[in-house]
């Protein structure tokens, strides 16, 4: 038996959804639906994501073989650590980008990013990695 999510939001967050209803050619309820599926599944995966980033990050903390020097054992776990905050951000950045915030904060916080990746890298992630081109 089905069950029933009553949602509610104000006059302009409905007749955003309205648009978006029409535009797919899909009922409101159909499209809320959708929306809030995907959203839970990708909250899910950055979930199990940031688990495995966080037992690897305890797991530096585990003692390390003593066959390699100290000094040695500390570059690569300095390196490993920034690997994985690392991609603890990138995961932050794109749950944030791809959240259903405003479009308008999406975009300022796109400069944001976009703004400190081209002060510390050089170019923004998405360049770096080819996923997007550069301007």
């Amino acid at each position: 038996m089905a069950k029933y999510v009553r949602v509610y939001m104000s006059e302009s967050e409905y007749e955003l959804i309205e648009k978006m209803s029409k535009t797919s050619g899909k009922g409101i309820s159909t499209l809320a639906r959708e929306i809030i599926t995907n959203g839970l599944k990708q909250e899910l995966k950055d979930t199990a994501l940031l688990n495995k980033l966080i037992q690897k990050i305890e797991s530096l903390s585990e003692s390390q073989p003593q066959n390699q020097p100290l000094q040695l054992q500390q570059t690569e776990q300095f390196h490993e650590l920034r690997n994985l905050i690392f991609a603890v951000y990138l995961v932050a950045r794109n749950t944030l980008l791809n959240s259903s915030i405003p479009e308008a904060t999406k975009h300022s916080l796109m400069n944001f990013f976009d703004r400190h990746e081209r002060e510390i890298f050089g170019s923004t992630l998405y360049e770096l990695f080819g996923l997007k081109k550069s301007e």
